[in-house]
This record gives C-alpha cells, structure tokens and sequence, in this order.
C-alpha cells in the first residue's frame, strides 16, 4: 500500500512538472519593457501572441521587436479582435515577415484590430489576405 501511495505522489509530480514546462515553453522571452522587449524570433512567438492578444491580454503598453526574419509556414491568425485589441508597441525591427497567409472573415492582417498601440518597421514579402 505505500508503494502504491508512493508512485501517486510520484506521478501527480511528474504530470504537474511536465505541465509547467509546456506552459513556460509557451512564453515569449523578454520582460514587455523598453530595455528589454518581448522577442519575437519565430512563427511560434506570432501565434503565440495572436493566441494571447485575442484571448484578453492587451499588452498595453508593453514593447515587442522582431529579432529575426521569419517565414510563416501556416495560416497566420491576426493579432487582435474587435473585442481584444492589441494596444502595445511592436517594432519590427526592419525584418521581413514572409509568406503571411490570412484566411478570416474580418480584420485580416499581421495585425486583426489595434487600439492605442504603435507598429512600426515591418516588412512583409509574399502575402496573401483571404477575406469578405
């Protein structure tokens, strides 16, 4: 019986350690601030943020730069809804976003819908917007 006990422990530890990994593997590295920006170094970080943006988080105030050319190799989800805004500050840093493919009713773009936020520097190669 405290074997079994034991190997519980054990497993509910394993399962809520490999839960913290996703969920840090999830963020974007930097602070938000100005002396150290949320980096944006992969197709992986854009959704990641299109998922945070459209979920709620605004990101007001907080400062984005792009660190690296990236393609995109799925369907971009735009960052941004009528209802959850992006309002931070992105600098794109001069880097090529290539290959944005946009499939959405509405608000189709890098960026779906911004309030109150600043975009600059960004280039984009190769997009293609589908929408109403």
């Amino acid at each position: 019986m405290k074997l079994k006990k034991s190997l519980s422990v054990i497993l509910c530890m394993l399962i809520a350690l490999s839960m913290f990994t996703i969920c840090a593997s999830a963020a974007i590295a930097g602070n938000g601030t100005q002396a150290s920006p949320y980096k944006i170094t992969s197709e992986a970080d854009l959704a990641q943020l299109a998922t945070n943006v459209n979920a709620g988080e605004s990101y007001s105030g907080k400062y984005f730069t792009v660190t690296a050319n990236i393609t995109l190799n799925d369907d971009h989800t735009p960052i941004g809804t009528k209802d959850h805004p992006f309002s931070g500050i992105f600098n794109g840093n001069n880097k090529t976003i290539t290959s944005l493919t946009v499939w959405v009713d509405d608000y189709a773009a890098l960026f779906g819908y911004v309030k109150n936020a600043t975009i600059s520097n960004v280039k984009i190669k190769k997009g293609d917007i589908y929408a109403s």
